[in-house]
């Protein structure tokens, strides 16, 4: 089984890459959790790394919603949640560690301002200088 395998088995709601309910509304490159239909879309032709990461970040927003976090009252809350768990959540595979930490570095200032916000906050935190110092280590 692979690590993207065991970690849709971890999901708490349905995880399919055919797009279904609000994602036929909305251009969506790569992955979506739907709260009114329970499942987390995530696009079939990314690279299985890739598929982890954007799987950790909507796993996170389900379990939010799942478990009324307190993030779930602010959208800025919510990204900083969930892009905090695909960080660590990454951790120990080294290629989805890799992607995430690029996309991170890659996407500020591209994305929607409030992810924007969200990252550039994570960005300052001992938890991001330990993953880039993580990746420095050798295998």
């Amino acid at each position: 089984m692979t690590k993207l395998q065991k970690l849709i088995k971890e999901c708490p709601c349905r995880v399919s890459d055919k797009a279904e309910g609000l994602a036929y509304f909305f251009d969506l490159p790569a992955g979506f959790y739907d709260p009114s239909a329970n499942y987390i879309f995530i696009a079939p032709d990314f690279p299985e790394p890739q598929r982890f990461s954007m799987l950790a970040h909507e796993r996170q927003h389900a379990i939010c919603t799942k478990t009324r976090c307190f993030c779930t009252k602010s959208e800025y809350w919510q990204e900083y949640h969930a892009f905090r768990s695909e960080l660590l959540t990454c951790f120990n595979y080294p290629d989805g560690l890799r992607w995430t930490v690029k996309h991170f570095q890659t996407s500020r200032g591209q994305d929607f301002p409030v992810h924007t916000k969200a990252l550039n906050r994570l960005m300052k935190t001992k938890l991001w200088k330990t993953a880039l110092l993580k990746l420095k280590e050798k295998p």
